[in-house]
């Protein structure tokens, strides 16, 4: 049996603990939520905040981790690589990750290595910032570097210097430091997904098709429409990256923007599982345990991760269309009945909690999978949320309802 430090309690971790308590193992939760679920799940919560690096590390000391994970976020990954470095334990080093993260250090590294990446101004908001966003021109993206999960994720147009000013003072709002990055918007179709890294090459990847809702992901679908010839320069292209970065062994989660010319480009790479229920779709439809995989990694085992099944399947990230309130608890079995294409249903709140209209992930409420040969994932979402709607008291003016 092993000790394993899991950064983060919120629900998405929960199946980290339960994979590393499946193995036998012994499981610590870190996040300073005491509320988060996944402390529920664990042998031992500790109320340590994932940002603070030093108690993260001075915890793994004290109970003598094994091994240190964390999934679906960056908000951890400092403190992550700095316990791996301090514990000599397996997984992501600091010299690693700060090639990678924030986000101006990857494209600091795509532009010094010579990997396609989209032109770029970084730093805190100033006149100067301003002015060499406007000069990239066009469409641009706007976002704080140090956050994930769509948070502080605007469009502007260059040439509207109000809106430009204004959403970069809000993505540094966001941020934990203060730092945006700004890039011009690259045409093409966005792919998301995970990948599993052995021995500095990509073993399995699992491409999705994303859903948006503007800038916000609303889902992914699986098995990808990305042809083969496609995956496989995304593949060398994962490749390269790790190489350049002396990532060898472990998960990725990426976002990728492929043009009808030109070599695909990665918008986002972490060396952790995805998001939005990335790895839970990748079990249902391609057969993958990415988190148990994980874990053994984490631990100095070298997993060997194979797709075994290609059904087709969606996740879909919920949220309220506008701000209300859940009356009473939902019935999931109803909602089941009234979506024959759910396969599984999560929901984060319970009777009484207030609910926001969606901006970014933090204001998601749940996560479902889809069987896509039941019903296409559009037609699915749609009967869901109109599903759950039943149990939403609407409060104040909101925002527009949410369109899949």
């Amino acid at each position: 049996m092993k000790t394993v430090l899991v950064l983060g309690a919120s629900a998405l971790q929960t199946p980290l603990v339960r994979a590393a308590r499946d193995a036998g193992h012994r499981v610590l939760t870190a996040d300073n939520v005491p509320s988060n679920p996944a402390h529920a799940a664990a042998d031992a919560a500790f109320d340590v905040s994932t940002r603070d690096v030093a108690q993260v590390v001075d915890l793994a000391r004290r109970e003598a981790v094994d091994a240190v994970v964390s999934s679906c976020s960056d908000v951890a990954l400092p403190a992550l690589a700095a316990t791996v470095e301090a514990l000599d334990l397996p997984g992501v080093r600091p010299k690693t990750l700060e090639l990678w993260h924030p986000k101006a250090h990857l494209r600091r590294l795509q532009a010094d290595c010579g990997l396609p990446c989209p032109d770029f101004v970084a730093g805190p908001p100033s006149a100067k910032l301003v002015g060499d966003a406007r000069s990239l021109g066009g469409d641009l993206v706007v976002k704080p570097t140090d956050r994930s999960g769509s948070r502080g994720v605007r469009c502007v147009r260059a040439d509207a210097p109000d809106a430009l000013e204004r959403a970069i003072e809000e993505a540094a709002a966001i941020g934990f430091e203060g730092e945006v990055i700004v890039e011009r918007f690259i045409e093409g179709v966005e792919h998301g997904g995970d990948a599993w890294i052995a021995e500095g090459r990509v073993s399995a990847l699992f491409v999705t098709d994303k859903r948006m809702q503007g800038a916000i992901v609303r889902g992914h679908a699986m098995p990808s429409r990305l042809d083969a010839a496609r995956q496989d320069a995304l593949r060398t292209l994962l490749e390269r990256h790790c190489q350049h970065a002396g990532y060898r062994d472990g998960p990725v989660n990426f976002d990728v923007r492929i043009g009808a010319e030109g070599p695909p480009i990665l918008l986002e790479l972490a060396p952790r599982l995805g998001g939005n229920w990335i790895p839970q779709l990748a079990a249902w439809s391609r057969g993958v345990d990415l988190f148990g995989a994980t874990i053994a990694a984490a631990i100095g085992e070298a997993p060997v991760v194979e797709a075994s099944s290609a059904r087709a399947g969606a996740s879909f990230v919920l949220a309220a269309g506008r701000h209300g309130i859940l009356e009473r608890d939902v019935d999931v079995d109803a909602v089941g009945r009234a979506v024959p294409a759910l396969v599984h249903l999560e929901l984060d709140v319970a009777a009484g909690d207030p609910l926001e209209a969606l901006r970014d992930s933090g204001q998601q409420i749940g996560r479902a999978l889809f069987d896509l040969d039941v019903m296409p994932f559009e037609a699915a979402a749609e009967a869901l949320e109109r599903s759950l709607s039943r149990w939403i008291v609407p409060t104040g003016s909101g925002a527009a309802e949410a369109s899949v």
